[in-house]
């Protein structure tokens, strides 16, 4: 059966005695002549097999008679490779001690480190490091065993890495920092460790998307307070134009929005498609979000590139109660007396009665429910509101909010906003 075995795999009956563990016939084989090194179809010695398998014994008889610790498989995988992956300590130890190299990487430019980090084998990790393994050799797509313990959520090897000197700002292929990835996978206590120790919660990726806008898309509100008491740039946004704000708003993510609000998060920032995260709490339907955007000064006048203000949105999807938290919000109420006094101000000879026939268009409010609906109390002077402004963009193609308060301004009737 071994002749077979052998001829079919090209595994020697000492490949095979070291997988299975028979030392005795180990030792036969080794005083017959058996050649230590030979290899496999997967390029795999007798010592992969024992290390493998977690023959300790068979590993030490092996090295005794001279085996080449570090032969690679076909995978670029050394013995210590396989001892490190399945957190054999003691046979780990014995490979280091006989001079096997920890800073052998495999076809992907893994290093047993970086499998030990990968695998939240602690010990193992610390046995390496002791024996000259880098901790900021990187793989072939530029990670190092850092981003690997991070991202897993390994804090124990994080932890011991960066204080043997790992390099937290280190970027993969993509420029990804381990703060980056660490931020979206929601590893609190790592992403503490990695500020302590000098991570920069700015570096962008290749996308422009810094640890802050991960934080928020991942909907870690605690990350996002912990990036921002530690330097992270609300307003920086990725190549779409969005910001940790949009990601937010987008994800219902009421708390967070007020955090970045309150760091100086900027609500006026447009995408690429010219919108605001108003525009995405709208679209979503986030209405305790809109009111929070809009009493921070969001501007629902602006248009994305398709025309659409926040209010169109929230239109289109059919969100009534956002319809309304926009209305009351977006302008200030025009005191009634004086209603009349700013209409002829900014508009010749237009009847009261037009005007609340045009503002009630402007509500998409059928006449019959105008007096059913929640802010009853304000109904008239959010009216004037409109009525205003819908006068104002009659008259002033294109004209803005900004243009009506100017004219107020500019006619001195500053004191009609209430």
């Amino acid at each position: 059966m071994l002749i077979i075995c052998g001829y079919q795999l090209r595994k020697t009956p000492l490949h095979e005695a070291a997988g299975e563990g028979h030392k005795d016939i180990v030792k036969l084989l080794l005083q017959h002549g058996a050649d230590l090194n030979i290899t496999d179809k997967d390029g795999r010695t007798p010592l992969h097999e024992a290390a493998l398998c977690s023959h300790e014994d068979i590993v030490k008889l092996l090295l005794e008679h001279g085996a080449d610790l570090n032969i690679k498989d076909e995978c670029g995988r050394t013995p210590l490779h396989e001892a490190a992956d399945r957190g054999q300590e003691d046979i780990l130890k014995l490979l280091l001690e006989n001079g096997a190299d920890p800073n052998i990487s495999n076809m992907g430019g893994r290093t047993p480190l970086h499998w030990a980090a990968y695998k939240g084998h602690e010990d193992i990790a610390k046995l390496l490091l002791e024996h000259g393994a880098d901790p900021n050799i990187t793989n072939e797509v530029g990670m190092t065993p850092l981003h690997e313990a991070a991202e897993e959520g390994n804090g124990g090897i994080v932890k011991l890495l960066l204080e043997r000197g790992a390099d937290p700002n280190i970027t993969d292929e993509w420029d990804r920092t381990t703060l980056y990835r660490t931020a979206y996978e929601g590893h609190e206590d790592i992403v503490k460790l990695l500020l302590e120790h000098g991570a920069d919660p700015n570096i962008t990726n290749e996308f422009g998307s810094a640890p802050l806008q991960q934080a928020a898309c991942g909907k870690h509100e605690d990350i996002v307070k912990l990036l921002l008491e530690r330097g992270a740039d609300p307003y920086i946004s990725d190549i779409w134009g969005r910001t940790a704000l949009h990601e937010a708003a987008d994800k219902g993510q009421e708390d967070t929005v007020k955090l970045l609000l309150e760091h100086g998060a900027y609500p006026y920032i447009t995408d690429k498609w010219g919108r605001t995260a108003l525009h995405e709490a709208a679209y979503k339907g986030h209405k305790d979000i809109v009111k929070l955007l809009l009493e921070h000064g969001a501007d629902p006048y602006i248009t994305d590139k398709y025309k659409e203000t926040a209010y169109d949105m929230a239109v289109k999807r059919g969100h009534e109660h956002v319809k309304i938290v926009i209305h009351r919000y977006a302008l200030p109420p025009i005191q009634a007396h004086l209603l009349r006094e700013v209409i002829l101000a900014i508009s010749d000879h237009v009847s009261l009665k037009d005007i609340r026939t045009l503002a009630r268009a402007q509500l998409e409010i059928p006449d019959a429910k105008l007096d059913n609906i929640e802010y009853e109390n304000q109904r008239h002077a959010q009216e004037q509101s409109f009525q205003i402004l819908w006068l104002w963009k009659e008259r002033s193609a294109g004209a803005t909010a900004h243009d009506l308060f100017k004219a107020l301004k500019d006619h001195q009737l500053n004191a009609c906003l209430g």
